[in-house]
Formats: C-alpha cells, structure tokens, sequence
C-alpha cells in the first residue's frame, strides 16, 4: 500500500470537500513528525485511512508455471500492483 499516494489522494479530497463548503485549507496540511497539525485535519486522515485498509480485493489464485499460467500470473502481479496503487489490500 503506498502511504504517499493515498496522503495525495486524502488532501486532494479533503481540499474538495473544503473549499465546497467555502473553508481555508492553508494550515490544514502542516504537519509534524509525521501528523498533521490542525487536530481535525489528522481525524479526518485516520479515518480514510481506515477506510481503505478495510477494503481488501481477493484476486485468484495463481496458476502453476507453465507457458499458459505464466501470463495469467504476469495480469495478476499487473492487477495487483493497481490496485496497491490506489491504497488498497490485495489478499493472496
């Protein structure tokens, strides 16, 4: 799971949902040691977090490595490193 592209994707839609209800974002990112500042902010953080890590896809299992399975194992690696991109689990 990649933290930074899920931070990315947290403070483009909390920024979204700011600036829809007419709301300053300027100290809203600050952080320190890792935590933002402003207390809502890290609230807001922690339960997208949250969010994602409770969705979790369950790909197929992989195929024995033969010429045919080895392609269907190249489209799962390919599907699963996606979805890992986007802040989601995997299982298997």
């Amino acid at each position: 799971m990649d933290t930074n592209k899920m931070r990315e994707q947290f403070e483009a839609a909390y920024t979204a949902y700011c600036e829809r209800l007419g709301w300053k974002t300027y100290t809203a990112f600050h952080m320190l040691s890792e935590v933002y500042v402003k207390e809502s902010t890290e609230l807001a953080w922690q339960m997208w977090r949250a969010s994602r890590e409770a969705v979790v896809v369950d790909l197929p299992a992989r195929k024995g490595e033969s010429t045919r399975g080895n392609g269907f194992n190249e489209a799962l690696a390919e599907c699963r490193a996606a979805i890992e991109a986007q802040g989601l689990k995997v299982e298997q």
